[in-house]
Protein backbone atom coordinates (compact mmCIF):
# COMPACT_ATOMS: atom_id res chain seq x y z
CA UNK A 1 0.00 0.00 0.00
CA UNK A 2 2.99 2.30 0.39
CA UNK A 3 3.55 4.89 -2.29
CA UNK A 4 -0.10 5.16 -3.36
CA UNK A 5 -0.85 8.35 -1.40
CA UNK A 6 -3.29 6.77 1.07
CA UNK A 7 -1.25 7.75 4.12
CA UNK A 8 -0.95 11.36 2.99
CA UNK A 9 -4.69 11.57 2.29
CA UNK A 10 -5.50 10.13 5.70
CA UNK A 11 -3.10 12.53 7.40
CA UNK A 12 -4.60 15.47 5.48
CA UNK A 13 -8.11 14.41 6.55
CA UNK A 14 -7.00 14.21 10.19
CA UNK A 15 -5.38 17.66 10.01
CA UNK A 16 -8.52 19.19 8.48
CA UNK A 17 -10.73 17.67 11.18
CA UNK A 18 -8.42 18.95 13.91
CA UNK A 19 -8.38 22.44 12.38
CA UNK A 20 -12.20 22.45 12.54
CA UNK A 21 -11.82 21.83 16.29
CA UNK A 22 -9.35 24.75 16.52
CA UNK A 23 -6.35 22.50 17.23
CA UNK A 24 -3.20 24.49 16.46
CA UNK A 25 -0.40 21.88 16.57
CA UNK A 26 0.23 18.16 16.21
CA UNK A 27 3.10 16.43 17.94
CA UNK A 28 4.06 12.92 16.98
CA UNK A 29 6.73 10.42 17.85
CA UNK A 30 8.48 8.30 15.23
CA UNK A 31 11.75 6.45 14.96
CA UNK A 32 14.83 8.27 13.74
CA UNK A 33 15.59 7.68 10.08
CA UNK A 34 13.65 5.23 7.99
CA UNK A 35 10.55 5.73 5.90
CA UNK A 36 8.31 7.27 8.57
CA UNK A 37 10.54 10.30 9.10
CA UNK A 38 10.66 10.97 5.36
CA UNK A 39 6.89 10.50 5.06
CA UNK A 40 6.15 13.11 7.71
CA UNK A 41 8.72 15.54 6.30
CA UNK A 42 7.12 15.17 2.86
CA UNK A 43 3.82 16.12 4.48
CA UNK A 44 5.16 19.33 6.01
CA UNK A 45 6.25 18.15 9.47
CA UNK A 46 9.51 19.39 10.94
CA UNK A 47 11.80 18.24 13.72
CA UNK A 48 10.98 20.20 16.88
CA UNK A 49 14.24 20.99 18.62
CA UNK A 50 12.35 22.26 21.68
CA UNK A 51 11.29 18.73 22.65
CA UNK A 52 13.38 15.90 24.02
CA UNK A 53 12.25 12.30 24.11
CA UNK A 54 13.69 10.50 27.11
CA UNK A 55 13.79 6.80 27.89
CA UNK A 56 15.02 4.60 30.67
CA UNK A 57 15.40 0.85 30.38
CA UNK A 58 14.78 -1.02 33.61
Amino acid sequence: MQGKGYGSKLLQFLEEELQKKNVKSIYLLTSNGGLAKNFYRKNGYIVNNNRIVMKKNL
